[in-house]
């Protein structure tokens, strides 16, 4: 990317059965300045009852070079964000059976 720059992207994937709605959304805009990124927006859709704002994986981008290590970050922090059917923390080994999957 250039010294200072904006982009924005979204992708949806689907089943790819007769009724093909999406399974997941995810749109993505970074500002980039250097070798950082100075500001990170991720919104989840189609696999959440609403859009999903991922603010703690927006967090672990925020400031962070972009690399496999971080991305990596970025990806384990999102699954923080979403309630995936109701499960929550206290469920224990259903939401790690969640995370491993989704």
């Amino acid at each position: 990317m250039q010294a200072s720059a904006t982009d924005a992207a979204s992708v949806a994937t689907t089943t790819r059965a007769a009724d093909d709605w999406p399974t997941l959304g995810l749109a993505v805009a970074l500002r980039v300045e250097g070798s950082g990124v100075k500001e990170a927006r991720l919104v989840v859709s189609a696999a959440t009852n609403v859009p999903t704002r991922l603010a703690a994986a927006e967090n672990v981008l925020r400031g962070a070079t972009l690399n496999a290590a971080t991305l990596a970050r970025c990806a384990d922090a999102a699954t923080s964000d979403v309630d995936r059917d109701g499960f929550s923390e206290a469920e224990g080994d259903c939401n790690d059976y969640n995370n491993a999957v989704y």
